[in-house]
């Protein structure tokens, strides 16, 4: 009995030692793009698809900010989906966030979490602190940014 409690401490110590490998957090990054590429492709869908209006009532925005947003979300979103020019896009998401949060939620009385069915920004939130993570961390090892150019190669640049 006392050789399986050794086991299972030492299974669970192993388990929540750090550090994690690095294939461990490309594997996590992985799933962060995912996640985080796919919201945008569906959030950005609608919104491609009258680019310059789209935020009719919504927002006083020129037409060529709802431009800019719409492209950071749709192209934005395949782009981190694929981990294809991952950090401009994360910092694209990052400024379309902070605007939602800043010119939109809050000033519509938008708590960070809503009760009772009120207006949050607890979502937006969670995007932008992505983007954040995937602007400082790059797209992991399985994403089209890690096929450098040539010169990253010979440079021994390491790309991450």
């Amino acid at each position: 009995m006392a050789v399986d409690r050794q086991r299972a401490v030492t299974t669970w110590g192993r388990l929540f030692a750090l550090p994690l490998s690095t294939q461990a957090l490309d594997v996590g990054l992985l799933l962060v793009r995912i996640t985080v590429g796919l919201a945008f492709i569906l959030h950005g869908w609608p919104k491609i698809q009258h680019p310059f209006s789209w935020a009719h009532g919504i927002l006083a925005a020129p037409p060529i900010f709802q431009f800019a947003a719409a492209i950071a979300e749709f192209v934005g979103g395949i782009a981190i989906l694929v981990g294809l020019a991952t950090r401009l896009f994360a910092f694209l998401l990052f400024c379309d966030m902070f605007t939602a949060i800043a010119l939109v939620q809050i000033p519509h009385g938008a708590r960070f979490v809503a009760t009772h069915g009120g207006r949050s920004y607890e979502l937006e939130s969670m995007y932008l602190i992505s983007a954040i993570l995937l602007f400082l961390a790059g797209p992991g090892r399985y994403a089209i940014d890690r096929y450098g150019s040539e010169a990253d190669r010979d440079s021994g640049f390491v790309r991450r």
